[in-house]
């Protein structure tokens, strides 16, 4: 069938490029991984910067805290993710 839609060459037809292309998108937990890291970074300088430069006034236990909660939902899909990976590999 559709494989021989460019010159019989298996794997080059555009329905079974467009199939590999959606099976191989990173999925969520990907993407919050990489937020939650990304937040960690940025905690991780910007409080002991906050200490060393006198920053306390600029950056607040407010925007410290608003991180941490980011953190700690993109920590917990990220979980999900991984806990629901391993489950389906037992299943």
């Amino acid at each position: 069938g559709h494989f021989r839609a460019l010159g019989g060459e298996p794997g080059l037809c555009r329905e079974h490029l467009a199939r590999v292309a959606l099976d191989h998108l990173p999925p969520p937990y990907f993407v919050a991984g990489a937020i939650f890291s990304g937040f960690a970074m940025v905690m991780t300088l910007a409080i002991p910067l906050r200490k060393f430069y006198g920053l306390e006034d600029f950056i607040t236990l407010r925007h410290l805290e608003n991180m941490a909660k980011v953190m700690l939902a993109t920590g917990m899909i990220v979980a999900y993710g991984y806990l629901m990976e391993t489950f389906v590999a037992w299943y």
